[in-house]
């Protein structure tokens, strides 16, 4: 007597008959099975859903029918994806149901702690697509809640792992609709961190580097834009459509006040932008503060004015701000009207940044070379005496 899944097989062959393609994919699914090649199979099965390979079968009627006569055989990891696949599958039609589906596979993974991880950040995916008519969330506070308890199980994992770049991910979006830019700052580059950028397409890289470049511009006590600079998704708004954004953010790093009013153009009709342009008018005179402190060390508060196109009064503040938000350290002597700057923060330098620090070397040099000649020329014998 044919088993279930023999049935299941048969009627997937049959009902690809026309597509030769389609017609062999499910016959070496097939093979793999009768042949208890469990990898193979699996294999099989995550590539046929990665490259919707299989025709446009119902996830859940496939795993009801027949991964379930195998999945005690299959990774517990891979079982996990296959798990998420149908609940996403399940999702497009039936939104609680998927949730239900999902929840009740998590007691299978309880002995693979990074896969059973998965799984929950898999509810909470599904949870972060129920909309209201406004496209709101629906279940804010309940994610909230789920996302602050997972948190802590995947900071327990060791190493990185498939738990890792999917819950970033939900992560990031959650703050960003909850417009808490810094936080998706921070978790948005965590999870392109923890990715394999080759599964993104362009489309989603260009989306990344844009709503990290608005993150980075409005989040609060976002001033270290050095990773962002450095992750090579922003390569891909170097050129085209958003290459002003590309030129604003390298224009906000160096603290060049000039060039980011000259991108206003492009920059004002960003609502986000728009709205928040004190605020980043604000950030900006502080970097250009950290610019200027780079490479000078007891600096007038009136260059600091200029630098920072503040009042002169108003200068000593800007460095107040910058020491108390642990950007610099130093001090202010306000007699000689004068900051005396110890530290600044580090950060990544642009081509025209490198260029100025390398002049100060050759500077440096420079002074050196002509006080060792002129010790040379001057020195008289000198004697020592034990």
């Amino acid at each position: 007597m044919a088993s279930r899944s023999d049935i299941y097989l048969d009627a997937a062959i049959v009902s690809a008959d026309g597509n030769d393609a389609l017609q062999d994919q499910w016959t070496q699914l097939k093979d793999f099975y009768q042949e208890k090649r469990w990898h193979q199979l699996t294999k099989g099965i995550l590539e046929g859903f990665a490259n919707n390979c299989l025709g446009s079968p119902s996830l859940e009627q496939m795993y009801d029918n027949f991964i379930c006569d195998f999945k005690s055989h299959v990774n517990l990891e891979d079982l996990a994806v296959i798990v998420i696949y149908v609940a996403d599958d399940i999702f497009k039609t039936q939104q609680k149901a998927a949730i239900e589906f999902l929840q009740a596979q998590q007691e299978i993974f309880i002995r693979n702690k990074a896969a059973y991880t998965r799984i929950q950040v898999g509810v909470i995916d599904l949870f972060l697509k129920i909309r209201d008519v406004n496209e709101a969330l629906v279940h804010k506070a309940d994610i909230k809640v789920m996302i602050e308890a997972i948190e802590k199980e995947v900071e327990k994992l060791n190493g990185i792992t498939m738990a890792h770049a999917p819950f970033y991910r939900v992560y990031a979006l959650f703050h960003r609709e909850t417009k808490n830019y810094a936080a998706y700052y921070r978790e948005a580059l965590r999870y392109l961190g923890c990715e394999d950028l080759k599964i993104l397409d362009d489309t989603t890289k260009v989306e990344y580097a844009v709503l990290l470049c608005f993150a980075a511009l409005l989040g609060q006590d976002v001033y270290n834009f050095g990773e962002l600079l450095a992750h090579p998704v922003l390569e891909f708004i170097a050129e085209g459509q958003y290459k002003w954004l590309y030129d604003l953010v390298m224009a906000f790093n160096a603290g060049d006040i000039h060039e980011f009013q000259a991108l206003e153009t492009k920059w004002g009709q960003w609502p986000d932008l728009k709205e928040n342009e004190a605020f980043i008018m604000d950030k900006i005179r502080i970097l250009s503060f950290m610019e200027l402190a780079s490479v000078r060390r007891n600096i007038p508060l009136v260059d600091i004015a200029k630098k920072a196109q503040v009042a002169e009064d108003k200068a000593e503040f800007l460095v107040m701000r910058a020491i108390s938000k642990k950007l610099a350290e130093g001090s202010i002597d306000q007699v000689k009207k004068v900051a005396n700057i110890t530290w600044v923060a580090p950060r990544v330098l642009n081509k025209a940044q490198i260029g100025t620090l390398a002049d100060r070397f050759v500077g440096w040099i420079n002074k050196v070379e002509t006080v060792a000649d002129d010790f040379n020329a001057n020195a008289g014998d000198i004697i020592v005496k034990n």
